[in-house]
């Protein structure tokens, strides 16, 4: 018999937590079991502390107290919460397999979030975005202040380390951009690991919370957008996505149609299943077909609306236009447009609708598109909820064509 490990919470007295201990330890000693016990906090706990230097408590100085606090309580929690663990050797033996170890990359990209309470007297707030898995200094990411906006799009990649699936969580905060003064919060928001599949693309709007300290109540103060997809580093795993091996032909293959057979096929199987590479910088065509809206804004006295859409890369600035639908609520446009593309994975496809007025145009709604997606599956069918309006979606159809290899262009 072999017990590999123990894990307590901590829900009783420092004494009784201890004499439960060591008689555990006591009892295995007289059975000659194999028991190396391995400490750790199930669920994070409160706690206060004192930091004197030279008789003076450091975290009484101005501007030191909240930075320094949050610091030391973060280091702290992070090295005693599971996955976090200490193992105590009671057998001397090799205890390697229960070391804490990297399991699986998550990558997340941040894209945009939208309606974001305004923490601004005058104006808008200024919103960036912190995540985390362990809130440790090293591996809390931060993207980028968006001025003025309550609305923003960051479209940032991140990757972060997990070590244990089954009860880390992703942490989302989204914070008001004070200048030389302490951020403020807007709202957080977690998404448990558990449920990921290794390789499988997840698009997703999470609502961020602000907590009462008073009341315990929950308010919602916006929505999140990410695109998530889990790198598992088991290697069962990996043996079983091993790709499986070409069917042989019947007839054999002249020279020529080797080398298109081998460069399709490395165009074919090269699925960009990763959010980012480290230093990749994908090219080809974006097309894009606009299809049609639905419920759109009546602007015109009649309750009608004039619309066409704008279409824009944020990289490139390259745009197109559409034909003006007069007096619909309903357009179909069914227009097609290719946009060349230099770096598909930091790039993104904005979409304006507005509607066409003689003197003034006025915008009925806009949505913000990763080429993620696109990427991955090659071509599909996008039904886009537009922002910034009072109802309305948008219906697009993206395509992608990667570039030729430079062998096909000379056949």
């Amino acid at each position: 018999m072999r017990f590999r490990g123990l894990e307590q919470s901590c829900t009783h007295s420092k004494k009784s937590l201890s004499r439960r201990f060591y008689y555990l330890c006591a009892c295995f000693r007289y059975l000659h079991l194999d028991f190396q016990p391995i400490i750790c906090f199930i669920l994070q706990e409160k706690f206060d502390f004192r930091l004197k230097i030279v008789g003076s408590e450091v975290t009484s100085f101005p501007g030191l107290d909240g930075v320094l606090e949050d610091t030391i309580k973060a280091a702290v929690e992070d090295s005693m919460l599971w996955p976090c663990r200490k193992i105590i050797p009671i057998i001397p033996g090799d205890y390697s397999d229960l070391e804490l170890r990297v399991v699986g990359i998550l990558e997340v990209k941040v894209v945009q979030a939208k309606e974001l309470k305004n923490k601004d007297l005058l104006g808008k707030s200024d919103p960036f975005a912190k995540l985390y898995i362990r809130k440790v200094a090293d591996r809390v990411k931060k993207t980028k202040t968006i001025n003025n906006d309550t609305d923003p799009i960051w479209n940032e990649h991140f990757k972060f380390e997990v070590e244990d699936l089954a009860s880390q969580r992703l942490i989302i905060e989204v914070y008001d951009d004070e200048g030389l003064q302490l951020p403020q919060l807007i709202g957080s928001t977690s998404r448990e690991l558990k449920d990921l599949k290794p390789e499988a693309y997840e698009d997703l709007w999470i609502p961020i919370y602000k907590e009462s300290k008073k009341t315990q109540a929950r308010t919602v103060r916006g929505e999140v957008h990410l695109e998530l997809i889990y790198h598992s580093l088991d290697e069962d795993f990996l043996v079983n996505q091993s790709l499986p091996s070409m069917a042989p032909t019947s007839m054999p293959l002249t020279s020529v149609e080797k080398i298109i057979t081998s460069n399709m096929n490395s165009v074919k199987q090269s699925p960009y299943k990763s959010l980012m590479r480290e230093g990749a910088v994908i090219r080809g065509i974006l097309q894009v077909t606009v299809l049609r809206g639905e419920n759109l804004t009546a602007t015109d006295f009649n309750q009608q609306c004039d619309a066409y859409v704008v279409l824009r890369m944020k990289k490139s600035d390259a745009r197109k236009i559409t034909k003006v639908i007069p007096k619909n609520l309903n357009p179909e446009w069914n227009q097609h447009f290719d946009f060349m593309v230099e770096d598909a994975l930091h790039d993104m496809l904005l979409v304006d609708i507005f509607d066409h007025d003689t003197f003034t145009e006025k915008r009925l709604g806009k949505c913000a598109l990763t080429l993620t997606r696109v990427l991955r599956e090659g071509d599909y069918e996008a039904s886009v909820q537009l922002l910034g309006g009072q109802s309305g979606q948008i219906f697009l159809r993206l395509k992608w064509l990667p570039p030729l290899p430079p062998d096909l262009q000379y056949l």
